[in-house]
């Protein structure tokens, strides 16, 4: 039987590492948490098109509570605009001034 080529026996040893390393919780890097100005800033940045309070948690990837209460928040705020009828959130003006800077 020939041996491997090294670059054969090369990519099983990467592969080998890659597997370890990924089934290794030590490796697994958390994400840093968001502060509250970067999420009201991803949330209205979606928001720019109608999006359901679904549509706007899974884009900004916050949880239901946070999302139901950053949504209420910038709602009252005059941020956000709802629309009962088709159930979406949409910026309004003083939001588009917000995040423009």
């Amino acid at each position: 039987m020939k041996p491997l080529p090294i670059k054969l026996k090369l990519l099983r040893l990467a592969n080998e590492i890659a597997i370890i390393l990924l089934m290794n919780p030590a490796t697994k890097k958390k994400a840093a948490p968001r502060h509250k100005q970067e999420i009201i800033y991803d949330i209205l940045k979606t928001a720019r098109t109608p999006k359901t309070k679904t549509g706007l948690q899974y884009q900004v990837m916050i949880s239901w509570e946070q999302i139901d209460e950053f949504v209420k928040d910038l709602v009252d705020h005059g941020l956000l605009c709802y629309n009962p009828f088709d159930g979406t959130y949409i910026i309004t003006q003083n939001g588009m001034r917000y995040i423009q800077g």
